[in-house]
């Protein structure tokens, strides 16, 4: 039987990679779709970027596709990032799942979730909708032949601080099953705590990703 199952492990490899070879914070090691935008702009990693990380996958999770997946991996889209661009949820994905990304993925670090078991529980809550919702993925488009979802080393010199965004362009778009079937989620990384859970009815019209090239860059 195929079975696929996505676990998360140590977010904070990339840290390591990058305290032990290098001193220039110019330099950011990583994934560019999934850094925290305080870490392209030149700060270190810390817990909060792990947590903005984990935001990412929380969205992967509802469009069964890797973020950024038509566009260049490049200066720009590093630029984007820290001026607000967000990858988008899929429809229909649930209020309070939405608002729970949106704290994840806050350009203030500060402002993020400090305890991610909390998180970790919804995401089992809400593991029957990211079933469903599989079923309506797609492998029509190909990706862009300069995104690049491999660890590597970047220097960026011309970004902004990061700020979040209150003015978006949406793009529609068909983009490819990013193969994130499953996620374990392991009981261990759950601590106990006692919550009652509020089920909300509104949802969301879906969203891709936020159009930042124009005409000619195209």
């Amino acid at each position: 039987m195929d079975v696929k199952v996505t676990k998360i492990a140590d977010l904070g490899i990339a840290k390591l990679i990058q305290n032990s070879r290098s001193s220039d914070s110019s330099n950011v090691c990583g994934v560019l779709p999934y850094i925290a935008p305080e870490v392209l702009y030149g700060e270190p990693y810390t817990f909060a970027s792990d947590i903005y990380s984990f935001g990412i996958i929380m969205i992967e999770m509802t469009t069964r596709r890797p973020p950024y997946s038509n566009v260049p991996h490049d200066e720009k889209l590093a630029l984007a990032i820290c001026n607000g661009l967000r990858p988008r949820v899929a429809k229909g994905t649930p209020k309070v799942y939405i608002n729970l990304v949106n704290q994840c993925l806050d350009a203030n670090p500060e402002k993020r979730p400090k305890n991610l078991s909390y998180y970790l529980h919804y995401l089992k809550s809400y593991k029957n909708f990211i079933d469903i919702n599989s079923q309506d993925s797609t492998s029509e488009n190909k990706f862009h032949s300069e995104a690049i979802y491999i660890s590597r080393y970047m220097s960026f010199t011309n970004l902004t601080i990061p700020r979040n965004s209150t003015k978006v362009q949406i793009e529609d778009s068909k983009v490819s099953d990013s193969q994130l079937i499953d996620l374990h989620i392991s009981d261990d990384f759950q601590s106990s705590f006692d919550q009652d859970y509020i089920e909300l009815n509104e949802n969301v019209d879906k969203i891709d990703l936020i159009k930042y090239y124009t005409e000619d860059d195209e």
